[in-house]
């Protein structure tokens, strides 16, 4: 299901592919939402089924993380492959998110693929974020210029889902006492949970890139943009609290380390503002 790369093929048969590629994870996606009914016998059954599921989503994610961190500036300067590949990863996530919504925390935790999916979903989410912030560098705060910021968007929000899921699932949720639950718990809180910090902190220094172009260029959002903006932003801020509830103190640490590194910087501030200044 995955796009092979390569310039050689011609751009109309890589179109194709791209297109017949995006079409069969589709069907994946659908038989992901199959979950229930007469088609298992048994949860051994579901278990099987959701495990082959996710063992083709998580080989072909791990080879697409791959490539793209040995091959970056190639399969970036190649406009053909990074859209088929950005169409990729989306659908990936997507399936991921399904898989997880629907077959439920207690059973993937049963697979044996379960932690390798738990890191699989962090090391793409931190691939993601920090290449959009490279991406917002380079554009100098620009983010209407920044050509992969909606697909990213749209895959961190997908990973954003997995998370939601897995920590608003009852089986964990309710205070489970099982040895399966905190199991489950404590490879969340290793493997899945540190993705927090790095949202948090990629996330805020986009938006102080973007706030010093605005105010470089004597630019401003309008209304109608900056609401959805500050809504969407909202939204992806409170689904991003449920990977720091995998690790409290984890979270509470790197989130006071964020606030001390901006200490300083605020303390000069206010401090050159003098009583009653005004802040530049």
């Amino acid at each position: 299901i995955g796009v092979a790369g390569g310039n050689s093929l011609d751009s109309t048969v890589m179109q194709k592919r791209g297109r017949m590629s995006h079409q069969l994870r589709q069907l994946l996606l659908q038989l992901a939402s199959i979950a229930q009914g007469p088609i298992f016998t048994d949860q051994n059954e579901r278990g099987a089924y959701a495990g082959f599921l996710l063992d083709g989503c998580l080989n072909v994610l791990e080879t697409v993380l791959t490539e793209q961190q040995q091959h970056q500036d190639q399969l970036t300067a190649d406009s053909m492959i990074w859209e088929c590949r950005s169409t990729e990863i989306v659908d990936l996530v997507t399936m991921l998110s399904r898989i997880t919504s629907n077959f439920r925390t207690k059973l993937l935790s049963q697979l044996a693929t379960f932690q390798r999916f738990l890191s699989a979903l962090c090391a793409i989410g931190k691939w993601l974020l920090e290449s959009s912030v490279t991406e917002c560098h380079q554009a100098g705060g620009d983010f209407g210029s920044m050509e992969g910021a909606d697909w990213k968007n749209d895959a961190i929000a997908q990973i954003l889902q997995c998370s939601e899921a897995m920590a608003g699932d009852y089986w964990l949720a309710g205070g489970s006492d099982s040895q399966e639950a905190k199991a489950a718990c404590e490879s969340l809180a290793v493997s899945l949970a540190p993705l927090y910090g790095v949202h948090c902190a990629c996330r805020v220094r986009m938006a102080s890139l973007e706030e010093h172009y605005l105010v470089r260029e004597h630019a401003e959002l309008d209304e109608a943009r900056e609401e959805i903006s500050a809504t969407a932003l909202e939204e992806e801020m409170a689904a991003a609290a449920s990977l720091g509830r995998f690790n409290i103190l984890a979270s509470m640490k790197a989130l006071s380390e964020m606030f001390h590194e901006c200490m300083p910087r605020l303390k000069t501030l206010f401090g050159s503002a003098g009583v009653g200044g005004e802040l530049n």
